[in-house]
């Protein structure tokens, strides 16, 4: 009679509780839309509930899946149409006043017990593959039909009619190794995941995607193994975690990354370059900061090709729209170019041989646009892109100095005149020599 006396205390706990599905037990706890205990790191979702209780305690499932984890002393009730799963993770020791008792037991319950672990259907204490016809036998004892499990743990079995005798051998199920789920893939525009060392049927088991957009959750409705790929701009992360149907969860280590389409967009750089690549490997570079020197001398035709003018930013990218991220770069005059400088191509060619002596200001316009089906679907501009040229003064030669100040002219001594008088002529026989004549001599005193 001690059997019979705590299932009705427990019954009438039970009912106390009311119509729906709240479990009593030790420890209660609160759970997202049900409250009754659960083991730890389970929560109960979509009509899927986990359900445990303290030693002694009953557990009610509700409607949709129940996954049952008994121990010493608990009374597990099947009724209903539910889906219920008791759960054997590991043996409790469980024996005569703490055996574990299942009323209601019928075509909805499924037992699973460890992996290697051996069950032996008793009726009465004989082995059920003993008898011949359990269905012809009478229940005589409530007791009656017990499960030895592992040897250390006893579940005494009732149908739903509260009789010892069923119709037929209860075969718990082995777990298999540990659930495993894949990494998601993509396949044929969807994404899957596959399972190993999943329990139960397939049918059975709960599949619970998120799926993350550009790192906020967007709302799933599928709950099979694959789901529909999403084709809309954006960063898209898959994962999927999967309750099998002897109710155990695994989730994929890592998700799936799906990038549609590229969020980068360009901004300037402070300091914008043109190269020249020279034959030996050598580089002459150009920038808005430093100026670009000419000898006077220098004759050389020199072409500039432009660096990159942006660098590019942003939540995401796809990467198929390659390094510039679907852009391209336009150059451009902003008004007249110097004497020597032309823009062709987006490069610009300096022939220095033309190039005016002084500084010139060489003044460009840049944009960087994306060009889609609709025209430009991003574009920005820059106006104000200076390069400076300077070229060197030629150098000026000075006549050498003359070290005698008196003699301005020292190729001619004694200062012979150099330019003779243009209103007398000249006699013809020395440069600077006219036709006066000389100065009468005066005879010398005696």
């Amino acid at each position: 009679m001690k059997g019979k006396k705590k299932l009705l205390s427990v019954l009438l706990a039970a009912a106390l509780v009311g119509q729906m599905g709240v479990v009593v037990g030790m420890g209660e706890e609160t759970a997202p839309s049900c409250s009754h205990e659960r083991p730890a790191n389970k929560v109960c979702q979509d009509g899927v509930h986990f359900i445990a209780a303290g030693e002694g305690g009953l557990l009610q499932g509700a409607v949709g899946t129940n996954y049952y984890y008994p121990k010493a002393g608990n009374i597990v009730n099947c009724a209903g149409s539910a889906s219920n799963i008791i759960i054997f993770e590991t043996l409790p020791d469980a024996k005569d006043d703490k055996a574990i008792t299942i009323i209601d037991f019928n075509e909805n319950c499924t037992i699973y017990i460890p992996k290697g672990v051996t069950s032996t259907d008793l009726i009465d204490g004989t082995n059920i593959d003993e008898i011949e016809d359990i269905a012809q036998l009478e229940p005589v004892d409530e007791d009656a039909r017990k499960l030895s499990i592992g040897g250390k743990c006893e579940v005494i079995v009732k149908d739903n009619n509260s009789g010892a005798y069923l119709g037929e051998k209860i075969e718990p199920k082995n777990l298999p190794g540990n659930l495993a789920v894949s990494t998601p893939k993509e396949e044929n525009g969807k994404v899957k995941v596959s399972l190993q060392n999943a329990a139960g049927a397939q049918d059975s088991y709960v599949y619970n995607w998120e799926v993350k957009k550009n790192g906020e959750i967007v709302p799933v409705t599928e709950k099979t193994d694959t789901i529909e790929l999403f084709i809309e701009e954006g960063k898209y992360e898959y994962n999927c975690t999967v309750i099998d149907g002897a109710g155990r969860k695994a989730a994929a280590a890592k998700p799936f990354v799906k990038e549609i389409g590229c969020a980068y967009k360009p901004t300037f750089a402070d300091n914008i370059k043109a190269t020249v690549s020279k034959a030996d490997n050598t580089n002459i570079d150009w920038t808005t900061s430093v100026p670009f020197e000419l000898a006077a001398d220098d004759t050389a035709t020199y072409v500039f090709t432009f660096s990159d003018a942006a660098t590019y930013a942003g939540e995401y990218c796809d990467t198929t729209d390659g390094v510039y991220h679907g852009y391209t770069t336009v150059w451009a005059k902003n008004g007249d170019l110097p004497i020597g400088v032309s823009l062709e191509n987006n490069q610009l060619t300096v022939k220095a041989g033309e190039v005016v002596t002084g500084e010139q200001q060489v003044k460009l316009t840049v944009s960087v646009g994306k060009v889609d089906s609709e025209g430009f679907k991003t574009s920005i501009t820059k106006n104000d892109v200076v390069f400076t040229i300077i070229k060197a003064e030629p150098e000026k030669i000075d006549p050498p100095e003359n070290p005698d100040p008196e003699n301005p002219d020292p190729e001619n001594p004694g200062g012979t005149p150099t330019d003779p008088d243009p209103s007398k002529p000249s006699t013809g026989e020395n440069p600077g020599e006219t036709t006066d004549p000389k100065p009468e001599e005066k005879p010398e005193e005696q």
